[in-house]
């Protein structure tokens, strides 16, 4: 503002100030350094003032800069353990950004244990203090659970309607046996012997046939932990049921 824009002049004083101790100006050389602004770009450079100004402990954004470089590998080895300690100290600080980087980091398991619950709470942290990349991971997650849920639902309203089915075809069944009882109950031959409404044996040798055992009575044993493909399988089975019965049923009659 008051000087001719110079950026190789400010580089050499932000370097002065670095040489004396200041972790604001060493934060400022450093991104000199990484971005090539006045200087020679050097990342590894970058990351060695940029970690004189974090390990001073004043200026929190080194702090959280400090965590991003060691994420990425930028001037130093890539270091995940080593950038969730750095964005953690500039957490406690009230930096918002190491909150959200830190919160992702528990988020993903990189550099300590996942842990979502964690995670969610860092995230709620950050929001608060108006972070807007925290804000929108947290309506992700949102939008994520709400689609959960109405999966859920449907899944849940259709194995319902699945139930209902089977009890439907349960109860034809039993009139279908009901009936089959009827006419072999009133045939004056005495060629059919222990007839039960689900297993019917004949020993006339013309036509003698064993029929399957009974079929158990399903629609009343499922719960919702139960998948919808075991829902299916069993529906399925009493439609083959339902049709072998009503088989019988007009070969009977």
């Amino acid at each position: 503002d008051v000087v001719e824009l110079d950026k190789e002049e400010s580089a050499r004083w932000y370097r002065k100030a670095s040489e004396l101790g200041s972790a604001i100006a060493q934060f400022n050389l450093a991104t000199c350094y990484m971005f090539g602004e006045g200087v020679e770009s050097d990342t590894e450079e970058a990351a060695k003032w940029m970690l004189k100004s974090a390990e001073q402990g004043t200026y929190r954004e080194s702090q959280w800069v400090m965590g991003t470089y060691y994420q990425n590998g930028a001037g130093v080895e890539k270091n995940s353990v080593e950038a969730v300690k750095w964005f953690e100290r500039a957490s406690k600080k009230g930096e918002s950004r190491a909150t959200y980087c830190l919160a992702m980091c528990y988020m993903n398991g990189e550099g300590v244990q996942k842990d979502e619950v964690k995670a969610e709470e860092l995230l709620n942290e950050a929001a608060m203090s108006g972070n807007k990349a925290a804000e929108n991971e947290l309506e992700k997650i949102n939008n994520i659970r709400f689609a959960e849920r109405r999966r859920l639902e449907k899944e849940r309203e259709n194995k319902v309607d699945k139930i209902k089915k089977m009890v439907e075809i349960e109860e034809r069944i039993a009139e279908v046996k009901t009936e089959i009882n009827h006419i072999l109950k009133g045939d004056a031959r005495n060629d059919w012997y222990g007839f039960d409404a689900g297993k019917i044996t004949m020993i006339d040798s013309t036509v003698s046939i064993k029929e399957e055992m009974p079929l158990k009575v399903l629609s009343s044993s499922f719960s919702d932990n139960d998948t919808i493909d075991k829902i299916n399988e069993a529906l399925c089975g009493q439609k083959e049921e339902k049709e072998r019965v009503e088989s019988r049923l007009k070969e009977i009659a």
